[in-house]
């Protein structure tokens, strides 16, 4: 009864002023680097436009869009994981190493397969678009440090450090901005991929520093083979001009099997990826794991 007596006293107006001062801080410190980020893409793009023209213009806005593509499934991952951390009081940096780890295993072996096929990939919407392979192959080189990035930002804001997510946000997007003006009157679309890329790299070399600060340990030896793995099959698979669609096939599998037998990849972090697959695809590959069992 105390309950509903204390809800049908509240003040509308006092609860909607104090649910704002919450949501507020968290919400602002990842509208302020996306706004930053979103303006000087445009910005970017406007430069390349007005000095190389629409067509320059259009070949970057495409590479990045492959990479946005990318980038979107990865934060995905990382969206599903902040509700389990928040929801913890323990364990939290463990599980967010393992959302790291897990994102990178996932997005890895297909990115880098892009990088050596990236002719044959902008080629498929033009072959006006083949210019901008250089372009995409150096945005693809910021997956890396944007899954740090995002599993840092994604424990940050379990814990309700929205400062230290505001100043990783910063670190990343303002070097992009000042970058493309400054990159992309010399190098064009390459300059504004560099500025992107930089500017990522920047953005995580801090947000290495912040989860040092936190606590949180980050295995980069494990990283880096799962990089160094990736990338040696699609470049070795891309040397003898294996079809592109069967090279990033071959990169993917080839990973992943290599992964797994040096435990890099084990067979829980298989369970719960097939788990995100749709159950048609899913039960018959678990079916298949139970009886090598």
């Amino acid at each position: 009864v105390s309950v509903f007596k204390q809800a049908r006293n509240t003040n509308p107006l006092q609860s909607f002023i104090v649910n704002s001062k919450k949501i507020l801080p968290a919400s602002v410190v990842n509208w302020i680097p996306w706004l930053i980020t979103i303006v000087g893409a445009q910005l970017g793009i406007i430069v390349v436009f007005g000095t190389q023209g629409a067509n320059n213009a259009g070949v970057y806005f495409l590479a990045l869009t492959i990479v946005t593509g990318i980038t979107t499934i990865m934060n995905s991952l990382f969206t599903i994981a902040l509700p389990t951390l928040s929801g913890l009081r323990g364990y939290r940096k463990r599980i967010a190493w393992q959302t790291i780890r897990l994102t990178t295993i996932i997005i890895l072996p297909f990115s880098c397969s892009l990088i050596f096929y990236s002719n044959e990939v902008m080629r498929l919407f033009g072959s006006d678009y083949v210019n901008g392979a250089l372009s995409l192959q150096i945005l693809l080189l910021s997956i890396l440090p944007l899954c740090v990035i995002s599993g840092v930002c994604t424990l940050l804001n379990s814990y309700g450090y929205y400062r230290h997510v505001l100043i990783i946000g910063l670190a990343m997007s303002v070097p992009q901005t000042l970058l493309y003006f400054a990159l992309v009157p010399l190098y064009e679309t390459t300059g504004a991929a560099l500025g992107y890329t930089i500017g990522c790299i920047v953005g995580c070399i801090v947000s290495v520093l912040i989860a040092k600060k936190i606590g949180l340990h980050l295995f980069w030896k494990d990283l880096g083979i799962i990089f160094i793995v990736s990338t040696s099959f699609s470049y070795i698979l891309s040397s003898i001009h294996l079809n592109y669609i069967l090279g990033i096939l071959l990169t993917i599998a080839l990973s992943y099997l290599l992964l797994l037998k040096i435990n890099i990849v084990t067979k829980k972090d298989v369970t719960d990826f097939l788990e995100i697959l749709p159950e048609g695809v899913a039960n018959p590959i678990l079916k298949f794991i139970t009886k090598k069992r």
